[in-house]
């Protein structure tokens, strides 16, 4: 862990298949405290269903 304001390296990399099967397409650099850095998550549904489309036979 980092000293209090101590700024370190964040590297972002870009994928573009969800397996992460190939290799990184892009990346991002910056600089983070990690004392100060907080996560969150949230999931947001929606009650309505989308229409069935009609079964052509």
């Amino acid at each position: 862990m980092a000293d209090m304001g101590a700024l370190e390296k964040l590297l972002i990399l870009a994928f573009r298949e969800p397996d992460y099967s190939d290799s990184p397409c892009g990346t991002f650099e910056s600089f983070l405290n990690p004392n100060e850095i907080t996560l969150s998550y949230e999931m947001e549904y929606d009650s309505a269903q989308a229409p069935v489309p009609p079964i052509v036979e």
